[in-house]
């Protein structure tokens, strides 16, 4: 986590809004001087101003964290940026907001994404060498003129731990017949370890089992990439 960008990041939305350090800092509940020090690279903010800053600003926390370039002025992130994205940051916040007892440690974070043509998959990890906590928040499907409905669906999340296929979440659905799209829209996936090394380098793979109003079952597997680096953080 580069503090020195973090900085730069806030300070430009700062002025984007033509708010002094004074302003900007009454608008979080701090002074100034705290506003600097976040400026300046010195210090950055905590867990719930982190969170108030993505929801003023409607931000992906990976944008806010560095982790991804920031492409566009900030009138266009507000137009551009999805609200899938938007969930996937109060997420991962919750999610820190929940180990805050953890808060002792510096937490790095990372995104998940699709490697596969047909899926768009995001989601995010964060984690320290005391805890790693992750979600995905958003699964589309990518086949526009794909009409068929499914009356039974199965989503299931897998990590290769050890050679071995470990399932870590499940979503099934079964009903009145749906779309796939329809469907992915309610999956969620939520997911806690003590070793971050189980999600490095791309370990981690979606499979998802469909049965249409024939008996007929299609099957995906979507393979998880992320840069989770578990060297930094090991004691």
């Amino acid at each position: 986590m580069n503090q020195i960008k973090i900085g730069a990041f806030i300070k430009k939305l700062r002025k984007e809004s033509n708010l002094t350090q004074e302003k900007f800092g009454e608008k979080y509940g701090v002074t100034y001087q705290a506003v600097s020090k976040w400026e300046n690279g010195k210090n950055i903010p905590d867990i719930a101003v982190l969170n108030q800053i993505c929801e003023d600003y409607h931000l992906n926390i990976n944008v806010l964290l560095g982790n991804e370039p920031n492409k566009y002025s900030l009138k266009k992130v507000k137009l551009c940026i999805s609200i899938a994205s938007f969930l996937a940051c109060l997420t991962l916040i919750n999610i820190m907001l929940y180990h805050s007892f953890l808060n002792s440690a510096n937490f790095s974070f990372e995104t998940l994404n699709s490697s596969s043509a047909k899926f768009s998959v995001s989601g995010a990890i964060a984690y320290n060498k005391f805890k790693t906590s992750g979600n995905i928040s958003n699964i589309t499907y990518n086949e526009k003129f794909d009409n068929t409905f499914y009356k039974k669906i199965e989503c299931e999340l897998y990590a290769n731990i050890d050679n071995t296929q470990t399932k870590i979440g499940n979503y099934s659905y079964q009903g009145n017949p749906i779309l796939l799209n329809d469907y992915l829209k309610k999956v969620k996936f939520n997911f806690n370890s003590k070793d971050c090394k189980i999600y490095k380098n791309s370990t981690l793979f979606l499979v998802i089992i469909a049965v249409d109003s024939k008996d007929q079952s299609t099957f995906y597997k979507i393979p998880l990439e992320n840069k989770v680096i578990c060297d930094e953080t090991d004691e």
